[in-house]
């Protein structure tokens, strides 16, 4: 399975971007964190810098999702989902 994934650049007063990573066959399953974003010398993000360094980090979130390590979640389903209802007592 290859990998894909989208980089959100940095909001204002951030160093890192958001990467959510998925499978190009199913992409509502995503593994969702921050990378360190990348700046030249003089404080400017550099997004050409910070996609080869999300690259890097692609082959590590291939490899740990390979060896089941972490998994993907599925974005359709609610993070909260509602608890199941207690049966009636008597």
């Amino acid at each position: 399975m290859a990998i894909q994934y989208t980089i959100t650049a940095p909001e204002a007063e951030k160093y890192t971007v958001e990467v959510v990573f998925f499978n190009e066959g199913a992409p509502h399953l995503v593994h969702r964190r921050h990378v360190n974003a990348v700046f030249d010398d003089t404080g400017v993000y550099n997004a050409e810098a910070t996609e080869e360094r999300v690259a890097q980090v692609a082959l590590g979130v291939d490899h740990k999702l390979a060896v089941g390590a972490i998994t993907l979640v599925d974005e359709t389903q609610s993070e909260d989902p509602a608890e199941p209802e207690a049966e009636p007592t008597a």
